[in-house]
This record gives C-alpha cells, structure tokens and sequence, in this order.
C-alpha cells in the first residue's frame, strides 16, 4: 500500500476550492451563471465524497492495526471540524451584524440555523452536514463492533444523525432538505470508493466512465438539461464521479516548497472567501460602486484573486500555531489528514 502523500489530490482541492468561490460571486450573466451551475454540481459534492473517504479509510487502519475502538475514535480528529465551525461561525455571525448595522437593516436571527446549520455563511453548511455523514459512518462502523457498550454507542451515534437530519428537514435548510436520504447517500458512495480503491488501480476504461459521469452530471444544470429522474441524487453521484477520478489519476509525489503551501490551503480557503468577499462588497457599496452583475471574465479573475488572497492568509495564519489550530484546525502538520493514498486502498 502506498502511503506518502499524493499532490494530485491537493491540486484537485484546490481547482475545486477555486469553484466554491466562483459560485459565491453573484449575480452574473447568463453565461458566467451557466459554469456556476455545473461548478456547483461538482465543488462542495467533490469535498463531501472525499472527506468521508478518508474517514472511512482512517477508521479501517486503526481497526487494522489492532488498535481499541477508543483509540480509533481519538483518532479520527473531529476538532478539526467543530473547532473552526465554531471560530468561523462566531467571525461571521459578527460580520453580520456590523454589516447589517451599517446597512441599518434589522437583524433577526434564526440561531439555531446560525450555530448549528451553518447559517452564519452561505459556505458553512458543509461542515454540519459533513459531521453528519460521518456519524452515520461511525454510527454503522460502532454497530458492527465485537464490543456490547460500543454497538450500543453506535445505535446511539445512528439516533442522534436521524434526530439532526429530520430537525434540518423540518426547517428547509440549505443542504438539509431531503438531509437523511442525502447523507445517507454519501456515505455509501464514499464506502464504496474506499471498497474500489483496495481493489487495485482503476484501468483507463472505468477511468473514462467516471470521466463522462462527471461531464454528464455537469453539462446538465449548465445548460438546464437535467431529467427529472435524475433531480434526487445528483450531487452525490457527482461527487463519487469527481472522487473516483481524481483517485484514478497519476500520484504526484513532489511539488516546489511554495506550491505546497499554496495547494494545501484549501480548508482555509474554502472557510475565509466568504468574509473577504463580503468585506469587499460592502466597501464597494459604501463606496458607491458597483461590481454586479459579474460577466465570466471578471468573475473568474475575482475567484482568482480571491483564492490567491485566502491562501497568503492562511500561510500567514500558519505562523501562529493557537491560530492555525483555532481557524484552520491544524495541530502543526503539512495538512491534517489520514494516511494519504495514492492509486490504492487499505
């Protein structure tokens, strides 16, 4: 099994990263419109798929190594989710209420759907709801374990994701609309790219598949094609499309010291954008100019520009360790992750 660090991944974060910001950056016309719709089919699925991968793979090794589920389950670094929600939730919220009281608009806040749904930012949703397909996982991963006490931590851990995605569907939240089948969906995806990737390489043929997947499933919001069959678990198939693909290419094994650090920053990209975007919205306001409706060019140059300014910040955030762990989740290594694979599984 290889296990030293694959930089083909990182450049695909980073492509993908580049695509959530360009999704942010709106109204624009009907052409840049057109490649948010398919970047938005692609991006936030893309980062779903894989990060469950890893957890799937990372919860595998401990159990391989003959590790106790305890150990395991410290292992599986779940602060480095829920410590940057809540730093970046806090930062946004904030934001929120300055901008609101700059534009002397009310502010009326839904906190549950601000501290426990990502409605602080239109981006923070994906961590609530990544937490809770891992718990699904850990949740059926506890189920099947020789261990009475942790079988039941595991129909505990499967109760509380049914009790977090029917409350998210109850109140229509983004990413929690249809929350329980979707989550579902993802995990089992995810299962089954880490059950493919230990199969072996992927040939160029299946390769190909999930190449013309991935253009079918972006080409149809694109260009609003889309049948009506195919409206339940687009996203989802989208991702293991995008997971597979990238997990099929060639392994890059070394990078310039200085693109390390730029294409590792992604987390922190995709976490900072919407603050600085939002910032420069509401200086160009006061200011009395105007940056919409974005055509392609601009919105792709804005993106850009946008990802290059986040990832300087997150260089520099990486010089002080209580904020590299507070902002990023980061506890001092390259970029926190499992054992990174390149073509191959456990």
């Amino acid at each position: 099994m290889q296990t030293s660090h694959n930089f083909t991944l990182d450049l695909g974060r980073c492509f993908f990263a580049f695509c959530v910001v360009f999704v942010h950056l709106g109204p624009a016309d009907a052409s840049s419109d057109a490649v948010g719709r398919a970047f938005n089919m692609l991006s936030v699925p893309f980062f779903i798929t894989l990060a469950l991968y890893f957890f799937i793979h990372r919860l595998r090794t401990f159990t391989h190594k003959g590790k106790h589920v305890r150990s395991s389950l410290k292992g599986l670094r779940f602060d480095r989710i829920c410590v940057p929600y809540a730093a970046w939730t806090l930062i946004y919220i904030s934001m929120r209420f300055i901008k609101h009281g700059l534009q002397d608009q009310p502010f009326i806040p839904d906190w549950l759907h601000l501290l426990f749904f990502g409605g602080a930012g239109v981006h923070l949703y994906f961590l609530p709801f990544l937490m809770l397909c891992q718990t699904w996982v850990l949740g059926f991963f506890l189920i099947f374990q020789p261990c009475l006490k942790w079988r039941a931590a595991g129909l505990i851990f499967l109760i509380s994701a049914a009790g977090f995605g029917l409350l998210g569907m109850s109140r229509a939240y983004l990413m929690f609309e249809s929350a329980l089948h979707d989550s579902l969906l993802y995990a089992g995806l995810a299962a089954v790219v880490h059950w493919r990737m230990g199969r072996g390489q992927v040939r160029w043929p299946e390769s190909l598949c999930y190449y013309l997947t991935v253009i079918v499933l972006a080409a149809g919001p694109a260009f609003e094609i889309l049948p009506p069959w195919m409206e339940g678990g687009q996203k989802a198939l989208a991702g293991f499309g995008v997971t597979m693909l990238l997990l099929s290419l060639p392994s890059i094994r070394r990078l310039p010291a200085s693109v390390v650090a730029v294409v590792t920053s992604t987390y922190g990209i995709y976490l900072s954008h919407h603050a600085l975007i939002e910032t420069v919205e509401v200086a160009a306001s006061r200011l009395g100019l105007s940056l919409v409706p974005y055509s392609l060019a601009s919105r792709t140059f804005i993106a850009l520009l946008t990802c290059l300014v986040c990832a300087l910040t997150v260089i520099f955030i990486r010089k002080n360790k209580p904020l590299r762990y507070l902002l990023l989740g980061e506890n001092g290594e390259l970029r926190d992750k499992p054992a990174v694979l390149a073509n191959g599984g456990p």
